[in-house]
């Protein structure tokens, strides 16, 4: 046959014939044997050299002419990279090299995206294996010295390449797993130099500070990307996201804070701060706080901050710190008398309970707020009612807890608070002073108190001895004995 003897007659490697001319191969092809090979014809691939070694035997034993190749359709090319070779055939190529051995690209969409990469100048380099399908969703995969090729209908085409993220990828089952099959290649050169894949549930993110990390399909990878992502507050993620938690929740944590979910709560974000330090210092979403309501505002008062949870709010501002104003009562007056905008401003203390008859106290920057079951949650401001009212012992002294909160716009510009077992006055000509529950405090009241003719207290009730009590007003005293009474003098 004139066109096997055409191709024999340039290619002397060949060595000298071992057989004639034999035809009646698939297609109607023909080929003939040689010391060093054969050279194989068909009219649809013309006459081409198959040399003997790797290349051939891969080949061969593909099912040769019958297999997936088909025939050759020109002589095997050596010398490119690392001292290779490879043999084009009707339906892919054979590529050889010393490291990688001899492998088949098979023509079909994972051949295309494995040459749209650069072949073996490119990132992945030579195969190192065939074609492998029977993936999940039909798909296939095909290994190469610097990754993988991995295709299913769905997805297309994908590079996953040799490095942090393809072993990310593989730890969490590959295709298998929760990331199922890529959807892009990898893609670097975001901040700080790092690199992201995506997949058909989530992405891969990595930094050199980082690793490589999964942001999985879902609630707090819609929030994380809705935050920026990697350029926004969160800054890169350093762990996997983590379920399981209390509740039905979920988190994952970020170079600049986490991201806590939960099916009553949705994905919200705690920062990088003292909000979080104190957040976690309360057991997280196992304490009484249980999970955030809301992300962290700033921007308050005295440039403060604030996040809600479930069972309350941490305040923050340079002056105090962060602390917990937890759900309840105290929270309850604290928020409607204007939290760090009312008079009480932020708070300096957690609430404190287990206080005589069962009471809770917060205190805050200007004042505190009491809370017995009794009584209810009252405040005490900042001022010389309160000043008195501590002088006096607190809860713990004659006056027990407050009854109201300071009330002022009393005759000559006064204030009261009552309590318990009393009341303390104050003008600014008097001063702050007790009225204890008793004899003398009644026939205060009953003369009119500060608006009667005794005006307000200037001394606290004093009692020498157990029969006798007296207490000076501006315009007189009242003194009692247990024979006597209540005397004014």
């Amino acid at each position: 046959m004139s066109a096997i003897s055409s191709v024999v007659a340039g290619s002397p490697q060949l060595g000298g014939a071992k057989s004639e001319v034999q035809c009646g191969l698939v297609g109607g092809g023909c080929y003939q044997n040689f010391v060093n090979g054969a050279v194989i014809w068909s009219s649809a691939s013309g006459a081409a050299v198959s040399l003997n070694g790797p290349i051939r035997s891969a080949w061969l034993a593909s099912g040769a002419q019958n297999g997936a190749l088909g025939y050759p359709k020109a002589a095997q090319v050596c010398g490119i990279r690392d001292n290779g070779c490879y043999q084009s055939f009707q339906n892919g190529e054979v590529f050889w090299s010393t490291a990688s051995g001899a492998a088949i690209s098979k023509a079909g969409v994972i051949r295309t995206a494995y040459r749209g990469a650069g072949a073996e100048n490119g990132a992945l380099g030579f195969p190192i294996g065939p074609e492998t399908c029977g993936l999940k969703a039909d798909g296939c995969f095909q290994a190469f010295q610097q990754g993988e090729i991995i295709w299913s209908s769905t997805s297309g085409a994908r590079i996953s390449k040799a490095g942090p993220i393809r072993t990310a990828y593989r730890a969490s089952g590959a295709e298998n797993g929760a990331l199922g099959y890529p959807t892009s290649s990898e893609i670097c050169g975001l901040r700080l130099s790092g690199c992201y894949q995506a997949f058909q549930r989530g992405e891969i993110l990595y930094t050199t500070n980082t690793g490589a990390q999964i942001s999985r399909a879902g609630l707090i990878r819609t929030a994380y990307r809705a935050s920026g992502a990697e350029n926004g507050v969160l800054g890169y993620p350093t762990g996997k996201e983590t379920c399981g938690l209390k509740d039905g929740g979920c988190y994952q944590s970020f170079q600049k804070g986490e991201m806590a979910w939960s099916p009553a709560t949705g994905a919200q974000i705690i920062y990088t701060s003292p909000i979080r330090t104190a957040y976690r210092a309360a057991n997280a979403e196992n304490g009484r706080l249980g999970y955030p309501l809301t992300s962290q505002a700033c921007g308050l008062r005295d440039s403060g901050c604030t996040q809600t949870f479930q069972g309350g709010e941490i305040y923050w501002s340079s002056a105090t710190g962060a602390i917990i104003s937890r759900k309840g009562r105290i929270r309850d007056l604290y928020l409607s008398s204007g939290a760090q905008d009312g008079r009480l401003s932020y708070p300096i203390t957690a609430e404190i309970c287990g206080l005589r008859d069962g009471g809770c106290y917060q205190g805050f920057q200007r004042g505190e707020i009491y809370w017995s079951p009794t009584t209810g949650a009252r405040t005490s401001t900042t001022g010389s009612i309160r000043t008195a009212y501590r002088n006096a012992k607190s809860e713990n002294g004659i006056l027990g807890y407050p009854l109201t909160h300071e009330i002022c716009g009393l005759r000559d510009a006064g204030c009261y608070q009552s309590y318990q077992n009393g009341e303390i006055m104050w003008s600014p000509k008097t001063g702050a002073k007790i009225t204890a529950t008793g004899p003398i405090r009644t026939a205060y009241r009953k003369a009119g108190a500060e608006n009667g003719t005794l005006g307000y207290p200037t001394t606290n009730q004093t009692c020498p001895t157990t029969t006798r009590c007296t207490q000076t007003f501006q315009r007189g005293t009242l003194t009692w004995t247990s024979t006597t009474g209540v005397k004014r003098t």
